[in-house]
């Protein structure tokens, strides 16, 4: 595996000191064998975070993270499987969990997020039918990523994209940096089938078709290039990276996700240099189980696209300091999720293409 391109921080030790300014504490490698070359441990506070398949885990809360991902973090996990046969065995396996369950839940979600990113190979040819337009995505940021690349000096000269999901978006971002693409997920099963998809052209993956019952489904692809990727699993309302160090930064599908979109808009902003792009895809599929109402940004005056660019041009009160031109947008783009093998959820996804301000640059207007 290629040279980890950025530090990482510790998010507990994540504090200001009595000047207001943000101290950090950088983690140390992890010398332990049996943390398969990732994780890291703070010399601060003595956190020792784990690691697997070389997947760097540095959640906010290391106990809670170990008891809800354990399976995920067992070296073992079967989420992904390299022939048919062994996924059938899986499949069989799965089927018996109680609907409903947070196993369940997780047993299923890579087959649905993989189908979604990956459909040029999907079988049987209706799902891949139906999801064949998510190629326009990554088709749109490549022609958009042409016409403006990074041209910011960052020091971690790699991208980063938050919320990466089995990591279709890495192998578009890579090629435009020096070392290659982080993808940085708040679930390990996702980065865990990120990694091996990226080491090999093709993987089956356990998809419920209906009810208990799960298909091995094929996901394959052509990797383009060798280009570096790396995998750390946190969470995006403590990322553990230092400030201002990528000159690119994506974010699709997860300001509707989290619990307080603008300060994870907030956050993504602090991780893009001055002069760096941010990309935005949002469906804005406001959730109460996901998003506290409060928080959703869709008002009687605005939409939540009004609002994200009135928040980028520095016009929302709760991010005065933003200052982003933006350079492209395609306000529906349309994006298919399946939920089982008979049902699909249509989206239309707001992608915009932003780049952040110089120090010295004047601010954008804010639009109305």
């Amino acid at each position: 595996m290629s040279p980890f391109p950025v530090n990482l921080v510790c998010p507990r030790c994540r504090t200001l000191d009595a000047h207001g300014e943000l101290k950090i504490v950088l983690l140390e490698p992890c010398d332990s064998a049996g943390e398969d070359r990732a994780g890291g441990r703070c010399p601060g506070c003595g956190t020792n975070y784990p690691g697997v398949e070389d997947v760097h885990c540095v959640p906010p809360d290391p106990d809670a993270f170990r008891q809800a991902q354990a399976e995920a973090l067992d070296p073992g996990w079967n989420g992904s499987c390299t022939t048919r046969e062994s996924a059938a065995l899986v499949c069989s396996e799965f089927g018996n969990l109680e609907p409903g369950s947070d196993s369940f839940r997780e047993a299923f979600l890579p087959g649905v997020y993989a189908a979604a990113n990956f459909p040029e190979g999907l079988e049987p040819e209706a799902l891949r039918t139906e999801l064949t337009c998510n190629l326009e995505l990554p088709a749109l940021l490549r022609n958009w990523l042409r016409a403006h690349p990074p041209r910011a000096v960052a020091s971690a000269e790699c991208a980063l994209d938050v919320g990466c999901g089995p990591g279709r978006l890495l192998h578009e971002l890579a090629p435009l940096q020096p070392r290659g693409c982080i993808g940085f997920d708040l679930r390990l099963s996702m980065l865990r089938l990120a990694r091996r998809l990226a080491d090999c052209s093709e993987t089956f993956v356990p998809f419920r078709i209906e009810g208990r019952r799960f298909i091995p489904l094929r996901i394959s692809k052509r990797r383009l290039n060798n280009d570096p990727l790396h995998f750390v699993q946190g969470d995006i309302i403590s990322p553990p990276f230092e400030a201002e160090v990528f000159p690119l930064v994506s974010a699709v599908s997860l300001l509707d996700t989290v619990t307080d979109p603008l300060f994870a808009l907030g956050q993504l902003d602090a991780l893009v240099c001055p002069g760096g792009l941010l990309i935005l895809a949002t469906p804005y599929h406001w959730e109460p189980g996901a998003t506290s109402p409060e928080n959703w940004l869709s008002t009687a005056e605005h939409s939540a696209t009004e609002v994200i660019r009135i928040a980028l041009a520095g016009g929302h009160a709760c991010l005065p300091h933003l200052n982003y031109e933006i350079l492209e947008e395609e306000p529906f783009l349309p994006w298919v999720l399946p939920s089982h093998g008979r049902l699909v959820h249509r989206f239309f996804l707001d992608v915009i293409l932003a780049r952040k301000a110089m120090a010295n640059e004047t601010r954008q207007p804010a639009a109305d």
